[in-house]
């Protein structure tokens, strides 16, 4: 083949290859790549923005791209209202109540929270980490020993009970109304 032939079939290829290729259609949820090959079509690549996954998927959902296709969840703490799990039609997810199922323990308050919740222990108690709240049930609140801090007066011993303490005075000494002991709040002068 002589070199000018060989220009003239390299021409033809660069100007009529690409347009015979570029007619080629993929099937819904592939794109034509520069290489003129069919892939996959990251939907949720796409629609990377939260407020645009918001518009494909709805509110408080997450986008999973699988190939040829995508599909929605709702984000950790939420349900779909029809209670399904995956979904492709846009979907508002609520947010659900885990106070209703108890996870703080007892001698703890649960609060509701967008998408979670929180614990705080009751008075007179405090979680496992010394945190005054938390939000996983691996967590639990337990007596505080309010004797640690003395809070009674001197001549009184401190006397730590579930939830609270109560003070007694020393054998010999007596308070001013003559009790023998008080609770959380009195201290004998």
């Amino acid at each position: 083949m002589n070199t000018e032939v060989l220009i003239l079939v390299m021409w033809v290829c660069s100007v009529w290859y690409p347009q015979l290729v570029t007619s080629q259609r993929c099937r819904d949820g592939y794109e034509l790549s520069p290489e003129f090959v069919c892939v996959d079509t990251d939907e949720c690549e796409t629609y990377g923005d939260p407020a645009l996954i918001t518009a494909l998927c709805g509110s408080y959902t997450l986008c999973h791209n699988v190939p040829g296709s995508y599909y929605c969840t709702c984000q950790q703490g939420y349900v779909s209202p029809s209670g399904t799990t995956n979904f492709t039609q846009r979907t508002e997810c609520e947010d659900i109540n885990e106070c209703q199922s108890v996870p703080c323990g007892s001698n703890a308050t649960c609060h509701n929270t967008k998408g979670g919740f929180r614990c705080e222990c009751d008075k007179g108690f405090v979680s496992n980490t010394g945190t005054p709240s938390f939000n996983t049930t691996m967590n639990y609140c337990k007596d505080r020993d309010e004797c640690e801090s003395s809070p009674c007066g001197s001549n009184e011993t401190c006397h730590n009970t579930e939830g609270s303490f109560h003070c007694t005075f020393d054998p010999g000494s007596a308070s001013r109304n003559n009790t023998t002991n008080h609770s959380e709040g009195k201290i004998a002068l």
